[in-house]
C-alpha cells in the first residue's frame, strides 16, 4: 500500500487480496467500506502527523462516528489490478467532515461515495469545540494551507 497527498486530495494504492473476494471473484461488497475506512484513516495519519483513528481515540479523547454514508458502485473490483483510492473533502462543517472517497483500477471507476462524520470528545460523546485542533487541521488542509499554523494536538 502506498500513500500520497496532493493539494486537497489524498490518494492511496491498495493491493486487493483474493480473500476479499466473493465466490464470483469480485470484492465482497462490505469490504468496500473497509477500504474507505482504511483510506480515511491514512488521510487522518497524513494530516495529523501520524495520528489516525486509534491515536485519536486512545491518546487524544476524540472519536469520529459516521452519521451518513452514501455509496455508488460503478464497476467490479478484482485482485487483478491495484486499486487507487482517493479521499477528498466534500464539506467541512463546524464540527463535522464529509469525505468523498472514490476508487479506480487502471483508470476504470469502481466506486464513489460520501462518508460524513462528526468530531466528538470520546468520554462525553459531545461535539468538539469549533476551534478544536482536529477540525482546525481539516480546515487548514481544505484551504490548501499544508504547512504551519496547525494548532497543537497535545493541548486537548
Amino acid at each position: 500500500m502506498t500513500t500520497g497527498k496532493t493539494s486537497q486530495t489524498f490518494t492511496m494504492q491498495k493491493t486487493v487480496a483474493f480473500g476479499d473476494c466473493d465466490p464470483g471473484g469480485i470484492v465482497h461488497t462490505p469490504r468496500v467500506f473497509d477500504y474507505c475506512m482504511d483510506a480515511i484513516d491514512q488521510f487522518w495519519k497524513t494530516l495529523l502527523d501520524g495520528k489516525g483513528f486509534y491515536e485519536l481515540v486512545v491518546d487524544h479523547d476524540r472519536r469520529t462516528p459516521f452519521v451518513n454514508v452514501n455509496m455508488n458502485f460503478i464497476s467490479p473490483i478484482t485482485p487483478r489490478e491495484v486499486l487507487e483510492i482517493t479521499v477528498s473533502l466534500a464539506k467541512v462543517g463546524r464540527t463535522s467532515v464529509t469525505f468523498e472517497v472514490a476508487a479506480a483500477q487502471s483508470g476504470r471507476a469502481c466506486f464513489k461515495g460520501t462518508l460524513s462524520s462528526v468530531l466528538v470528545e470520546r468520554e462525553t460523546m459531545t461535539k468538539v469545540a469549533e476551534d478544536d485542533w482536529t477540525i482546525a487541521s481539516v480546515r487548514a488542509f481544505n484551504e490548501g494551507s499544508q504547512s504551519g499554523g496547525k494548532p497543537d494536538p497535545d493541548r486537548a
